[in-house]
């Protein structure tokens, strides 16, 4: 029977078992023991001599080793030392065995008399030899042990040995004199099977954890005993550290040293090719090791062979990740160090793919050729196609340090920019730090010049960046054609975002127009050369006509839908494209900014670049606010400031602290509004494009906290910034709509009405969600017939699409409108839908505004599906009654088309039914229908 740790040698264990009761009875035997390293032949071993033992017998035993291979007598040696006889006769033996040199007439003396003396020995009690790893032993003492084992037949000696499965040449004789003897036997170990794997598990962890393991353990240990129990240990260390009945299974201390263990009893070329394939990765073929290590194809495919049979690999590679892992930690660093060199040239001759070649070099760690500069670039390429963030970086740092020519260097130190700038912009600052004009004026380098004077103004570098562009616009290399439109892309760039800086670069780019994006031919010759630069050429043009508020957007509109579809999200578009939805928003196309903004969220969401998430949210966060959604803005705002630290949003930070501080501030969470003002931004920020948002967003907290001065102040602020940047469109910021609320807060109406109207005549009927809000406040100035209309248009026009906080806010005033005029019923039913649009949007402060105390549990809404009627009018169906209480509730006919999953062309029939069953004639009729009679009085 097999013991605890001697799983699946049942059958090996009674055949020694029987050998040794027949040579107990003078029938002498060699066994050999064979198997593959660490399968368990030395526990074997010891389990049958202490039988012997056991039984009276004298057991002699000896492990060979490769460090006393050339010992002479070596192993007999150490039977000597422990062979029980007589001081004289051991004396004799000693004498015999120093005189065993040449000529063998000295050692066939000893050999002789040394047998004869075992021989007399077990008349007395059996004698067992054992020799563990024969293989390794001198040649004297194999020579001794085949002239013993000729003359053990009739004896009550039994020799055990050991060996490796592979045989060498040198050993073959010494094998094939071994196994002539028609007394010798040969017994195979094999590694465990799952089976056996599992109960060796356990034995040590019980039943319900061997279960849940074997298949893991067998798979990573082939079934080698020794790596099975040193994870079997593993596992019993984690359980004693942990209450969990579940953990995953450890691979820790014990199973690295299992693995180096298996590695150093091996034959030393099996360490050399394990090092290899650790090296050499899914490249490790048999050829690609023997030239790696300089070794014999025949020595290469049998210490493979060895490494399969121990288990540590399978099909040419390591069976467990961790066990390739402790074979490159416990390398001698210089050993790995000429690894990693040779295989990287030699995957670079072989034509490997550059990544191959690349992470031999990166993992070298030091410094190497030239020649390795376009392959470690090449790879880097490629792993940011992957998203690879890291390995890009390690490549292109490799690159810059080793590359001899200037201005290759600085064209890998923009991709370092590039590539660190997807994951943590503020990590990209060391080099940015390296941009200078001197590295950049080459015509490669120009390419870019616009992504780079982008990356510095993000990072607040602005006095940087102008002095690039202006020395590089002065120098002699600016002449060349993809000079010229990098040049212009860049102080484009950089006057759309810091519009101050426009009146610097007018002589500078008055003699390049903007190219003809309309022509396909002008662009194509402005691409070649610059295909870097046209993105951010193409961006800065829609997002400076958007800026400009003309009443015509379309020309905006249509060049920032160009670019959305032209440019793919790379690094060197997605500031462009970033820039061409904001374009979008400033044009009042908030549908089309929704629609691409989501797709390009989509599109990255599975990639790693939080910097590029980080920015389209806060773009989805903007439009949620623009379209009164507060709950969603806020959500959206958090979600991008928390995809990266303050230092990577630099100047971009104003743009989730706006959004925040409005959401927070309409929301009546005036706390969390002042903590996000109260955080660091950079002092540059006050002259940016998105700083006005920043501090529109401080002003209309001043406003709803009660300091309508300082609100009125920043306001106007704001807006003598727009009118000399030459950007006075109220979709980037609506000052002198915030003004006249302020001066409205201050009981100044005239002058608000002066704004509003002032407004209103820029605007034309052009921005309808602007006319509206407008015709609001001029609805709430206004005291005579002018008013009614005005409050009507505003929200007819807001009930069409647009912002539903606005909506709720027009509603309310046309609400008070009637309740002046004396139609309490229709006030009441207005202002009550104004409170629910308000409380649909988180809008506390305005539903307290609208109705005060006034909560949904104390009058509810009718409920969908089961709106009540008169017993005169035609019943509703129930799907009339659904898009009646939708409809009556604020909902457009497209977002009630949404909500109900039909088309809006079926709405709009069940509106008409509905309104002639109601006797209806406007949609702002269908809640005086719809509820009852309230006898709470309008606020």
């Amino acid at each position: 029977m097999s013991t605890p740790t001697l799983i699946e040698r049942d059958t090996q264990i009674a055949v020694l078992e029987n050998l040794l009761a027949g040579a107990t009875e003078g029938s002498g035997h060699i066994a050999m023991i064979s198997g593959a390293v660490a399968s368990g032949k030395s526990e074997l071993l010891v389990e049958v001599t202490d039988q012997a033992v056991a039984h009276g017998a004298v057991v002699l035993d000896a492990v060979a080793s490769c460090s006393e291979r050339n010992v002479r007598f070596g192993v007999v040696r150490k039977i000597i030392d422990s062979l029980p006889v007589a001081p004289d006769i051991m004396a004799v033996i000693l004498r015999l065995l120093e005189e065993a040199t040449e000529p063998m007439s000295a050692c066939a003396a000893l050999m002789a008399y040394l047998s004869t003396t075992l021989l007399h020995l077990s008349e007395r009690r059996p004698v067992v030899i054992a020799i563990d790893d024969i293989h390794r032993a001198d040649n004297a003492s194999k020579q001794y042990l085949l002239h013993l084992s000729r003359r053990i037949r009739r004896a009550r000696v039994l020799i055990l040995l050991t060996t490796n499965v592979r045989t060498h040449r040198d050993e073959a004789d010494f094998h094939s004199e071994l196994q002539r003897q028609p007394h010798f036997t040969r017994l195979r170990l094999r590694m465990l099977s799952k089976s056996g794997t599992t109960r060796l598990i356990s034995g040590q962890l019980g039943a319900q954890t061997a279960t849940r393991l074997a298949d893991e353990v067998h798979s990573a240990t082939g079934g080698n005993p020794l790596l099975v129990r040193a994870l079997v240990e593993d596992a019993r260390v984690a359980a004693e550290q942990t209450t969990s009945d579940a953990e995953p299974l450890v691979r820790a201390e014990t199973y690295v040293h299992g693995v180096l263990d298996c590695l150093h009893r091996g034959e030393p070329d099996m360490l050399s090719v394990a090092r290899a394939i650790a090296t050499l990765g899914t490249a490790a073929t048999p050829l690609m090791i023997s030239r790696l290590l300089d070794m014999q194809p025949r020595a290469v495919v049998q210490a493979l062979e060895d490494l399969n049979r121990c288990g540590l690999i399978d099909e040419g590679q390591f069976r467990d990740p961790t066990a390739r892992a402790a074979v490159l930690d416990h390398a001698p660093a210089e050993v790995l160090y000429g690894l990693r060199d040779r295989a990287a040239r030699l995957l670079f001759d072989c034509g490997a793919p550059p990544t191959d070649v690349a992470r031999q070099l990166v993992l070298r760690g030091r410094d190497t050729e030239p020649w390795t500069v376009p392959v470690l670039c090449k790879a880097a390429d490629y792993a940011l196609v992957d998203d690879d963030t890291e390995f890009a970086r390690r490549c292109l740092e490799l690159a810059y340090r080793v590359c001899p020519d200037q201005n290759v260097r600085a064209e890998i130190n923009s991709r370092l920019i590039r590539a660190t700038w997807r994951t943590a912009p503020a990590a990209a600052r060391g080099y940015l730090s390296r941009l200078t004009p001197a590295t950049m004026q080459d015509q490669t380098a120009y390419q870019s010049l616009p992504m780079s004077v982008a990356y510095l103004s993000w990072a607040g570098q602005v006095d940087r960046a102008i002095d690039i562009v202006a020395e590089l616009t002065d120098a002699p290399e600016a002449a060349g054609p993809s000079a010229v439109t990098a040049i212009n892309a860049a102080q484009n760039w950089l006057t759309a975002f810091i519009p101050h800086l426009r009146p610097r670069f007018t002589l500078l780019t008055s003699q390049d127009a903007t190219p003809d994006t309309d022509s396909g031919a002008t662009l194509a010759d402005t691409a070649s050369g610059s295909q870097h630069a046209l993105p951010y050429l193409h961006a800065a043009s829609a997002y400076t006509a958007a800026l400009s508020g003309d009443v015509d957007t379309t020309p905006a509109v249509d060049e920032a839908i160009r670019v959305l579809q032209r440019y793919h999200l790379t690094d060197n578009a997605v500031h462009p494209l970033v820039s061409a939805l904001w374009a979008l928003i400033y044009a009042d196309r908030l549908d089309l900014a929704l629609s691409w903004c989501e797709r390009l969220l989509d599109e990255c969401s599975s990639r790693d670049t939080p910097s590029w998430r980080a920015m389209l949210t806060v773009v989805r966060a903007e439009i949620a606010l623009r379209l009164g959604e507060l709950g969603v803005a806020e959500s959206h705002a958090r979600v991008a400031l928390n995809q990266m630290s303050t230092q990577s949003w630099g100047l971009g930070i104003a743009q989730p602290l706006a959004v925040l501080v409005q959401a927070y501030t309409a929301m009546g969470r005036y706390d969390e509004a002042m903590r996000m003002l109260d955080q660091s931004v950079p002092s540059a920020l006050s002259q940016t494009t998105p700083g006005l948002h920043y501090r529109q967003a401080r002003g209309r907290w001043y406003l709803a906290t009660g300091r309508p001065h300082a609100a009125l102040e920043t306001f106007l602020a704001c807006g003598e910034s727009m009118e000399a940047y030459g950007m006075d469109n109220p979709q980037v910021v609506p000052w002198r709509i915030d003004a006249a609320e302020a001066w409205l807060a201050l009981g100044e109406p005239k002058r608000a009405k002066d704004l509003a109207e002032e407004q209103l005549r820029r605007s034309g009927r052009g921005l309808r969600g602007q006319r509206a809000v407008l015709l609001r406040i001029l609805g709430s100035i206004e005291t005579g017939p002018r008013r009614l209309p005005m409050l009507r248009e505003a929200v007819e026009i807001l009930e069409d699409g647009g912002n539903r906080l606005q909506l709720a806010l027009a509603l309310g005033e046309l609400g008070r409108c009637h309740q002046a005029e004396g139609d309490v019923n229709q006030a009441r039913m207005l202002v009550r839908k104004a409170w629910h649009l308000a409380k649909s949007c988180g809008a506390e402060p305005l539903c307290e505004q609208l109705i005060p105390g006034y909560s949904e549990s104390e009058v509810a809404p009718p409920t969908r599906g089961t709106l009540p009627r008169s017993p005169e009018t035609e019943p509703l169906t129930e799907a009339e009654a659904r898009v009646a209480a939708l409809a009556a509730e604020g909902h457009t006919n497209r977002e009630i088309a949404a909500q109900l999953f039909v088309t809006v062309s079926t709405v709009e029939q069940h509106l008409t039914r509905i309104y002639r069953k109601l006797d209806v004639r406007r949609r702002r009729d269908l809640p005086t229908k719809l509820s009852g009679v309230d006898s709470r009085a309008v606020a």
